[in-house]
């Protein structure tokens, strides 16, 4: 049985990570007018770059991946590329044996293949889900 990994990440840790990275490279581009060296603007540039590069690459490190916070939520479930959906689009979620199914508000339905995951982990996505849809009704 493959296991989920799910993460709750809080939208302020984000907005954190992104202002800091915006400060850095700001810092390191706009430097002249403080008597930075030039080696220390370019390396505060690869910083806040590279601070960006590795917090939005933090989806390719797992393969069966589940983060979200109080808006949305990511999937990446058994395929290479993952799905990404705001609660407030989401109008239910079923749990059948073998799939997840995710009906959105606009009439489409997402299928999702479980029977290859712990059924424990999927009835705790199942409930994270029903819980924040609940939540955006």
């Amino acid at each position: 049985m493959k296991t989920i990994k799910i993460y709750n990440i809080p939208s302020y840790i984000e907005k954190i990570i992104l202002g800091f990275s915006f400060l850095v490279v700001a810092l390191g581009s706009f430097s002249d007018n403080f008597g930075i060296s030039e080696l220390l603007e370019n390396i505060l540039i690869i910083v806040g770059f590279g601070l960006l590069l590795l917090y939005q690459s933090r989806v390719w490190w797992f393969k069966d991946y589940v983060e979200w916070n109080k808006k949305q939520i990511y999937l990446k479930l058994g395929t290479g590329k993952g799905i990404k959906l705001k609660f407030s689009y989401l109008h239910s979620c079923v749990l059948q044996k073998e799939f997840l199914l995710l009906k959105l508000k606009n009439g489409e339905t997402i299928s999702i293949s479980i029977k290859e995951y712990d059924r424990k982990q999927v009835q705790e996505l199942q409930l994270l889900l029903m819980e924040n849809i609940i939540d955006k009704l």
